[in-house]
């Protein structure tokens, strides 16, 4: 038999998920911060290549930070993805239908009389020895 469709799941299989895209912004926005921290009204100063190595170190810092914040929001998706696939699957999977039957049937796939009766004696007796 085919699996269970609806629009419903075919809108749960179209869902699309995406890295958090203001990483980019972010990171423009701290690297133009740190570039305005060399512009010093009250005097300070420093020499230009003492400047230039700063913002080499402090960048490369800043772009270190942006690309492991995309891997951790990639993996994120991975996941998001991969349960959204799962979930899609165990609503779509079809349902297993027996079509027909032998009629014929074996003493071992039945339970014996004293199996089903057993755990009923057993617990009367834990009862028993308990008020004892």
């Amino acid at each position: 038999m085919p699996g269970a469709d609806s629009p419903d799941i075919q809108k749960l299989r179209d869902q699309k998920f995406q890295v958090d895209p203001t990483i980019g912004a972010r990171l423009g926005e701290a690297e133009r911060t740190l570039k305005q921290s060399f512009v010093n009204p009250a005097g300070g100063y420093t020499t230009p290549q003492m400047r230039d190595a700063i913002l080499r170190s402090q960048t490369r810092e800043l772009f270190q930070q942006a690309g492991a914040q995309t891997r951790a929001g990639q993996y994120d998706v991975n996941n998001q993805n991969y349960a959204r696939n799962a979930f899609v699957a165990g609503l779509t999977a079809p349902p297993l239908v027996q079509t027909g039957s032998t009629g014929t049937s074996t003493e071992k796939y039945k339970t014996p009389f004293s199996a089903k009766i057993m755990p009923a004696i057993q617990t009367g007796a834990q009862i028993a020895a308990m008020g004892a």
